[in-house]
């Protein structure tokens, strides 16, 4: 949120993107946190606001309503607003790297534009980083597919409109039998479960998922089928540099509140930051955040994601 620590680049482009995140936050974030926290319920209607701003698509391409600006970008938008906006993109990038024309129009274009709301369930309550091990599975069925099985922890899913689901279709197979699907809301075997009274992040809004013969058509494929896994590790290279970038945005934050509570709160007729001990504190705290700035992690990433998709033989990446 607020950069206490001075950014350590130097781009005009950058520096106004830090400050039209920063804008937004203090005008429709600040106000309501501590409600939403109370409530566990994220405003979903921040949505569309958050795509008028181009807050999604930074790493996108023009061809899908993309910025095409970079992940770099898209690393610093997510290091000042720390919310659902990493799971959006997460979830939107695999259908929009296979560049399947009819999904992308569908699903993406509207998703960075914050029309719909998306989810990408992959954890189950068996396997969590294994995701070679799902046991989802999907299925043949006449012109369609029948998914089967149950995730966990899914975040957005008490109000996504579209689930990107991972499921087994060559169950034989650990890696290379794992697709993707398109599966909107209310599609028939398709549930979601009781919201999930989680430890922290109360805002951000998790369920668990149950896939009961749920049938999809043909065309929900995403992507070749089996290269689902190779998809995924790519869509988690990203999420590796956003959830950094989501570290340091709430560790700026962190030290913000003890700055201003150590210069609020006095002692013996001082205020507490005058103290030496506590100034060494800050000064530990700011020199941990600064060494976390988000352009050191993310400049050498790939500037934008790219529109054709890995190999489902050999994993080669296509981002």
């Amino acid at each position: 949120m607020t950069a206490t620590v001075p950014p350590s680049t130097t781009r005009p482009e950058l520096e106004e993107l830090r400050r039209t995140v920063a804008r937004f936050v203090d005008r429709e974030v600040r106000p309501v946190i501590d409600d939403w926290e109370r409530r566990q319920r994220f405003p979903s209607h921040l949505m569309e606001a958050m795509g008028r701003l181009g807050l999604f698509g930074a790493a996108f391409p023009a061809a899908v309503g993309g910025e095409e600006a970079g992940k770099l970008p898209q690393c610093l938008i997510v290091e000042g607003i720390s919310t659902t906006c990493l799971v959006q993109v997460l979830a939107l990038l695999p259908i929009a790297v296979p560049g399947d024309r009819r999904q992308c129009d569908r699903y993406v274009v509207p998703g960075l534009r914050g029309e719909i709301s998306v989810c990408i369930a992959i954890t189950e309550p068996g396997h969590g980083s294994d995701v070679a091990g799902i046991e989802t599975t999907a299925v043949r069925d006449g012109d369609g597919w029948r998914l089967r099985g149950s995730k966990m922890f899914i975040t957005n899913a008490p109000f996504a409109d579209l689930f990107l689901v991972a499921a087994k279709t060559s169950p034989q197979d650990a890696r290379s039998g794992i697709s993707l699907f398109a599966v909107d809301r209310g599609t028939p075997g398709l549930e979601v479960g009781a919201h999930l009274d989680k430890m922290g992040w109360h805002s951000s809004e998790t369920a668990p998922v149950y896939l009961s013969d749920c049938r999809v058509p043909a065309d929900s494929l995403v992507g070749e089928q089996g290269a689902g896994f190779q998809y995924i590790m790519e869509d988690f290279n990203f999420e590796r540099l956003l959830l950094a970038a989501q570290c340091v945005g709430l560790a700026e934050e962190s030290l913000d509140i003890a700055l201003r509570y150590a210069r609020e709160r006095e002692q013996f007729g001082h205020p507490i930051s005058e103290f030496q001990a506590v100034r060494h504190k800050l000064a530990r705290m700011a020199t941990q955040v600064e060494a976390g700035t988000t352009p050191s992690v993310c400049s050498e990433a790939p500037a934008t994601c790219a529109t054709t998709p890995p190999s489902a033989s050999t994993g080669t990446p296509g981002c």
